[in-house]
């Protein structure tokens, strides 16, 4: 389901190029390989992708941990790179040679958002327990900045190990 979220509208843009013409006249064709939500993983389909599929652009990754580690290898091929999901900061700021790009918003803008559903619904003494990876301390860290520039008390703000078998000693 997941997959199928990420690739959809993957497939109804490329229907629509190709229909349209292509690009340049060129058909557009896909090639997928795995980011396994893992920087190592990332990095050989981004060689396979790179290298042997010639790909003109890099659709994801959906990490934004595994965006930041590829960012280099994507500027120095001179590849444009979009994500759908990467929402870290870090990202905002990162030397990418004019080729990155996502359409998630940033966790600058996402940390204020919930915030302000938050106070809205009248909490205002409020305990932030995140992923202990670029996206979770990210947003958990704008999210606390929100808040309390609103006036409101963050209890904890802790990050988890996402990886645990077990939360209870974090919870």
């Amino acid at each position: 389901a997941i997959y199928d979220a990420l690739s959809t509208p993957i497939d109804m843009a490329i229907e629509e190029i190709n229909a349209a013409g292509g690009v340049n006249g060129t058909p557009v064709v896909r090639a997928d390989a795995d980011d396994g939500t893992s920087a190592d993983v990332a990095a050989t389909g981004l060689d396979t992708l790179l290298n042997s599929d010639n790909a003109d652009v890099i659709l994801g990754p959906a990490a934004s941990g595994v965006s930041v580690s590829l960012i280099d290898t994507v500027r120095e091929a001179g590849v444009v790179q979009c994500s759908g999901s990467n929402t870290s900061a870090e990202l905002s700021t990162v030397d990418d040679g004019g080729f990155y790009f996502r359409t998630a918003p940033p966790d600058a803008l996402q940390g204020p958002a919930l915030a302000q559903l938050i106070l809205s619904d009248g909490f205002s003494n409020i305990a932030i327990l995140a992923r202990n990876d670029s996206y979770g301390t990210g947003f958990a860290d704008a999210l606390e900045a929100a808040l309390t520039d609103s006036g409101a008390t963050v209890a904890l703000n802790a990050a988890y190990d996402p990886d645990a078998s077990d939360y209870q000693a974090d919870v």
